[in-house]
């Protein structure tokens, strides 16, 4: 029995049911079963990166709305549904190709026993001279033959009906492995894309001798915004600044939703000048249109972002590179936001 079960379990599982639903209201959360998966995995502690990020929120004075929950569910385990799904279509396609080479060899071994006849026949035939032997031979011939024609075209109905199978399992697994690695709100990579390809990203880097960036970026007065205008324009502003870092990255960067209002951007073989000028460009981008309530026109006025660069140092690992970067972000934030600063740079452009 793993420490990541038993709190469920028996008369202590019963008790923990009990807590976590009374916490859910504390908080005037719904009991539903996002929820209490949410606030149950968070309680166990089976998830450390959902318990940091919860913390790190209740630690910042937020509450848990249920939009907030929505969000962290999303973030931590619709990766794993998607996953799950991935695994369960491999399966469907092995036993997909199973029946179909099944089938094959069926009708591959009533071929075999097809040759075999007309070996016999043909000897037959050499010797024969009663023509009833003849003909009775000839209806027999003629009647497997048919027979053959049939298990054929039911093996061609079969592979064509496989085919359409595998053709949308295949899209199933295209599916659900972009689901797997995809941010929902934003499009963008999610956490657990970025972690991973963060660590081959520098990998590779360290292999070859090449210089790697790394951008974090965070959305300035992200909880104003929400407590001003709710959680909906909270979410579009969200979506317009992924797809502003979408669309102004270079080709070979990787844009990643690194959390809440965070995002991150991996920039494999640039050196530090070249991330500076392309955070300096995007923050520029971002601030450079003035932003309206989607169901009003209602202004909501510019969003500005702060961001921190960091460049891999020999020997280095993910965590390091990422806590680096990170500090960078804060001291742009208590500079007075709306700026980027780099390692190299101890202050950078503002508005």
């Amino acid at each position: 029995m793993t420490n990541e079960t038993s709190c469920y379990l028996g008369a202590a599982g019963l008790a923990f049911a009990h807590t976590v639903v009374d916490q859910l209201g504390e908080n005037e959360l719904a009991p539903t079963p996002p929820n209490y998966e949410l606030w149950a995995t968070y309680r166990s502690g089976a998830y450390p990166d959902l318990s940091r990020d919860i913390e790190a929120m209740l630690g910042d004075g937020q509450r848990l709305t249920p939009e907030l929950c929505e969000d962290l569910y999303e973030r931590h385990f619709a990766p794993t549904r998607s996953f799950e799904q991935l695994v369960q279509t491999g399966e469907s396609i092995a036993q997909e190709l199973a029946g179909a080479l099944a089938h094959l060899r069926d009708v591959n071994a009533s071929a075999g026993g097809y040759a075999g006849e007309l070996e016999t026949a043909a000897s037959i035939m050499e010797t024969a001279a009663d023509p009833s032997t003849l003909r009775a031979l000839v209806r027999g011939l003629i009647t497997e033959t048919r027979a053959v024609a049939a298990r054929n075209r039911s093996l061609e109905e079969r592979m064509e009906d496989s085919s359409r199978q595998m053709e949308t399992l295949q899209l199933s697994v295209r599916q659900a492995t972009q689901e797997a690695v995809t941010d929902g709100l934003t499009g963008l990579a999610n956490r657990r894309h970025f972690d991973r390809s963060l660590v081959r990203h520098i990998r590779e880097a360290s292999r070859d001798g090449q210089s790697l960036c790394l951008i974090v970026f965070d959305i300035d007065h992200f909880k104003q915004v929400n407590d001003t205008w709710g959680h909906p324009v909270g979410d579009q502003v969200i979506r317009y600044v992924a797809s502003t870092l979408r669309g102004g990255a270079p080709p070979r960067a990787l844009a990643a939703r690194h959390g809440g209002e965070e995002f991150a951007l991996v920039l494999p073989q640039t050196d530090v000048a070249e991330a500076l000028t392309i955070a300096e460009t995007l923050r520029q981008k971002i601030r450079a249109r003035t932003l309206s309530r989607k169901s009003s026109g209602e202004l909501i006025g510019t969003v500005t972002i702060s961001a921190g660069v960091a460049v891999l140092k020999a020997g280095e690992g993910r965590e390091s590179l990422v806590r680096r970067a990170d500090a960078c972000l804060y001291q742009a934030k208590k500079a007075g936001r709306d700026r980027v600063i780099g390692e190299a740079s101890s202050s950078a452009a503002a508005a």
